[in-house]
């Protein structure tokens, strides 16, 4: 009662296994987001830096 769970999904552009990766975090996101789960997706390419969070 009361918890929230938070995935911090640490992913860049180019790496592979983490592209390949992030349907399944959508997939996830979708199936708990209902159960005070969230996502924060954080990019570690240079030219930028890019954070999201599935609320």
């Amino acid at each position: 009662m009361g918890e929230n769970y938070l995935l911090i999904d640490f992913w860049a552009a180019w790496c592979s296994p983490c592209r390949r990766e992030n349907p399944n975090v959508v997939a996830v996101y979708n199936d708990y987001k209902d159960k005070s789960f969230d996502v924060l997706g954080v990019s570690l390419d240079r030219n930028f830096v890019f954070s999201f969070i599935y609320t």
